[in-house]
C-alpha cells in the first residue's frame, strides 16, 4: 500500500529565512514519523496531474500576495489551503493555518522591558506588505495603550525599499528611546552595529530583542536578547497533524492553531530574566451588559419554548385559542394538577404572571405560532 502524500508549497526567496527552515524541518520529521511522503510541489499547476486531488495542500509563506494567490488556486481546484506562518483568517473562507503568535511574542518583550524599566520603546524592522507584521504593528501600539505607553505609529520604523532604511532612521532617533524590538535577529545584529558606530552603548542606553534565535545572536557584542526558534519546528509538526485531522474530515471547514514562544535573555538587555505571567490579563472593570426590556422579554419567550415537551405545546396551544383548563383537561386527558403545574411553569419561564399576559406576549412577538 502506497504512503499517504503531503503536498508542500513554498514561496519562492531569494534567502531561505531560518523560520522556515525550522518549519520545513518539523514537517520532515514528523512526516517520516508518522510514513507519510511529503512532496514539495514546484508550482500549484502539479496537482492538476493527480488522479485524486488532495484535500488539503500545506502552504508555507510570509508574503500576502503570494499567499492570496496560492489560496485561489487551491480553493479554484475544491483543496483547503492551510497555511503556515500567516493569519488564515486574513484569506477568507475555508482557510486553515497555524501562526506564530506574533501579538503575544509583541506583548510580551514590551512587559518585559517596561519590567527592565525601559518604557521609550520603538519598533523597527516591520513591513507594510506582511499580514503578520501588520499584527506586530497593532500589537505594539495596543500594548503601548494598556501599560500608559505615549507610544504611537511615528515609534515604528517600516521596510520601506531598504531594510537598511528603516534601521539607520531608527538608530538616528535613537536618543528618543531606552528600548528597541525588532522584527528579526539580523534586523537587530545590524542596529546594534550601526548604533556601535554612533558611540550608543547597549544595554546601557539601549535595551534590543531580536526574534527567531539565529546563531548570529551568540556572536554579537553583546549577545542578542531573542525569542526561542522551537516554535517554528513546533508550527512544522502540528501542520501534519492538521493535514491528518483535514483530511480524515472532509466536512471541517477551517481550524486555526496558534504556537507561542519564550524569551531568551542575554548581553542586549543585561541578562534580565523576564517574568512567567506575562500573558495574565489586566485586570479591568467591565460595564455592565443591559440588554434591554424587549430583549429580555423575547430571550424568555425562547426559554419559553425550548423548555416545552409535546404536551406543555398543546397547552400552550390551547390557552392561545382561548380554552379554559377544564376543557384543556378534557381534551388532553390531563388531572386538574397536572395542567396547573405545567401552565405554572411555563408562566415562569416566560416572565409573566398569568394566561392574559401570556397570550398577549405570543400575540405581540409570535403571531404565527
Amino acid at each position: 500500500m502506497a504512503k499517504p502524500t503531503i503536498y508542500l508549497l513554498v514561496e519562492p526567496v531569494n534567502i531561505l529565512p531560518i523560520w522556515f527552515s525550522r518549519v520545513l524541518d518539523g514537517l520532515k520529521q514528523n512526516s517520516a514519523k508518522n510514513r507519510y511522503t511529503l512532496h514539495q510541489l514546484s508550482d500549484v499547476t502539479e496537482l492538476d496531474g493527480l488522479e485524486n486531488l488532495p484535500a488539503t495542500v500545506i502552504v508555507l509563506c510570509s508574503q500576502t500576495g503570494w499567499t492570496r494567490h496560492m489560496v485561489q488556486e487551491l480553493k479554484a481546484r475544491r483543496i483547503m489551503p492551510l497555511l503556515l506562518g500567516v493569519i488564515p483568517e486574513q484569506f477568507g473562507y475555508g482557510v486553515s493555518g497555524i501562526m506564530f503568535a506574533r501579538q503575544g511574542l509583541v506583548e510580551k518583550l514590551m512587559d518585559y522591558f517596561v519590567d527592565c524599566g525601559r518604557k521609550k520603546i520603538a519598533l523597527t524592522g516591520v513591513n507594510h506588505g506582511s499580514s503578520n507584521d501588520r499584527v506586530k504593528v497593532d500589537a505594539f501600539l495596543k500594548k503601548a495603550q494598556v501599560l500608559g505607553l505615549p507610544l504611537t505609529e511615528d515609534d515604528v520604523y517600516y521596510v520601506d525599499t531598504d531594510i537598511d532604511n528603516s534601521i539607520i532612521s531608527c538608530v538616528n532617533n535613537a536618543e528618543k528611546y531606552d528600548g528597541v524590538i525588532c522584527s528579526n535577529d539580523y534586523i537587530a545584529a545590524v542596529l546594534m552595529a550601526q548604533a556601535r558606530e554612533k558611540g550608543i552603548r547597549i544595554p546601557e542606553d539601549l535595551f534590543v530583542a531580536g526574534v527567531g534565535d539565529t546563531l548570529i545572536g551568540h556572536y554579537t557584542q553583546p549577545t542578542l536578547t531573542t525569542t526561542s526558534s522551537d516554535e517554528f519546528y513546533e508550527m512544522g509538526c502540528q501542520a501534519v497533524n492538521m493535514w491528518r485531522i483535514i483530511t480524515d474530515n472532509p466536512y471541517l471547514s477551517n481550524m486555526t492553531i496558534t504556537v507561542s514562544t519564550d524569551i531568551i535573555p542575554r548581553g542586549t538587555t543585561a541578562f534580565m530574566e523576564p517574568r512567567k505571567d506575562y500573558y495574565a490579563f489586566p485586570q479591568e472593570e467591565e460595564p455592565p451588559i443591559k440588554i434591554g426590556a424587549q430583549n429580555q422579554v423575547i430571550r424568555s419567550l425562547e426559554n419559553c419554548l425550548r423548555g416545552c415537551d409535546e404536551i406543555d405545546m398543546q397547552i400552550l396551544h390551547a390557552v392561545l385559542e382561548g380554552k379554559s383548563n377544564e376543557q384543556i383537561e378534557i381534551d388532553l386527558f390531563l388531572t386538574r394538577n397536572s395542567v396547573y403545574y405545567r401552565l405554572k411553569k411555563l408562566y415562569q419561564v416566560a416572565n409573566v404572571t398569568n394566561r392574559t399576559e401570556l397570550k398577549e406576549l405570543f400575540r405581540h412577538y409570535l403571531p404565527n405560532f
